[in-house]
């Protein structure tokens, strides 16, 4: 299965949100009913966008992403220093 994530313009009212759709029969497109934007680069930076679409393929968010990231550079500097600094 394949997902592709991009921004969409909704026909009733011209504004954007990110959306979700499978190359599966009936998968998409999906995004979240309560964000519309006045662009397609607001859509892509929209928080609540981003989780919506993450929810639905299963891929992390930007949040999640930026938090691992975070935790992981943590970890690493905790064992360099362990590893590395000069004991008394």
């Amino acid at each position: 299965m394949t997902w592709i994530i991009q921004p969409q313009q909704l026909l009733r009212n011209l504004k954007w949100r990110m959306t979700a759709t499978s190359d599966e029969d009936g998968g998409g497109p999906f995004g979240n009913p309560v964000c519309e934007h006045d662009t397609a680069e607001e859509a892509r930076t929209c928080d609540a966008c981003d989780e919506y679409v993450s929810r639905i393929s299963g891929f992390p968010s930007r949040k999640r992403m930026a938090e691992d990231k975070d935790r992981h550079e943590r970890e690493e500097l905790a064992r360099l220093k362990s590893k590395y600094e000069t004991k008394p």
